[in-house]
């Protein structure tokens, strides 16, 4: 049975909580994209909003980086990458090689914004049940032809929950391989490949012992899903986060 992370569903009677799901995955997509064209400024309010809401549906964020161990290194990677690779002012150079000061703030803004697509994913799946979230994505692949929405909805709110389950394993993998000085060999391909080939075949041999349950008990995509209304305060806050995603953009 897999633990309860920050990336798992967590009941509770927010303004997060209660809207409507179909709502929240168009809102992490309207945000998602509308801090990829701010600068500081905007990055700044979109911070402070994500991070008010997140708290107010009691959403444990300071667990994340602990949650996501290899997403600080990521970030760290794209920041060394943005201030080598981006021309302008050099603040110190080694062989002809080193980062700029435009490279720098650049970096800056693409791991700041990297890390708010994550809160703000965070907040879809911390409010969000299985159903909610397969009734929302069918909602929309509806419209679009030629491809199975009831299919696609089942496969990506599975996905969803697989989250807690893969951290989970990948956890117990290295903490075994820990135990067997893994970790002290100097190779880093070589741990790499000792980790991700137990923690693959895991992964696949859970999916296939979910798809056997599954079909043990007769489940299918026709399932009828929970019924969706939006209500007022669905509205109101899609009003009032389009004039906040322009309003990031101006400043």
């Amino acid at each position: 049975m897999a633990r309860v992370t920050v990336f798992s569903y967590r009941p509770g009677t927010s303004l997060l909580h209660r809207l409507d799901p179909r709502f929240k995955l168009l809102f992490m997509v309207m945000l998602s994209l509308g801090t990829l064209n701010t600068g500081f400024p905007g990055l700044t309010l979109a911070t402070l909003i994500i991070v008010s809401t997140l708290l107010a549906a009691q959403v444990n964020i300071t667990s994340v980086p602990r949650e996501l161990k290899v997403f600080p290194f990521f970030l760290l990677f794209i920041f060394i990458a943005r201030s080598l690779t981006t021309g302008g002012e050099q603040l110190f150079a080694f062989h002809s090689v080193g980062p700029s000061k435009q490279g720098l703030l650049l970096g800056a803004q693409v791991c700041w914004r990297l890390t708010l697509v994550v809160l703000i994913s965070l907040g879809f799946i911390a409010s969000s049940t299985s159903a909610e979230i397969k009734a929302a994505v069918e909602f929309y692949f509806v419209r679009v032809p030629f491809i199975p929405e009831k299919r696609v909805s089942v496969m990506l709110s599975l996905l969803i929950r697989f989250i807690p389950i893969i951290m989970l394993q990948v956890q117990e993998t290295h903490d075994a391989q820990k135990s067997r000085c893994v970790e002290l060999r100097r190779n880093p391909v070589y741990r790499l490949v000792k980790l991700s080939i137990p923690v693959l075949h895991r992964i696949f041999q859970n999916g296939d012992q979910l798809a056997i349950a599954m079909a043990s008990r007769c489940y299918n995509e026709e399932r009828t899903g929970p019924t969706l209304r939006a209500s007022m305060i669905d509205w109101g806050s899609l009003i009032l986060l389009t004039i906040f995603v322009v309003l990031i953009q101006i400043i």
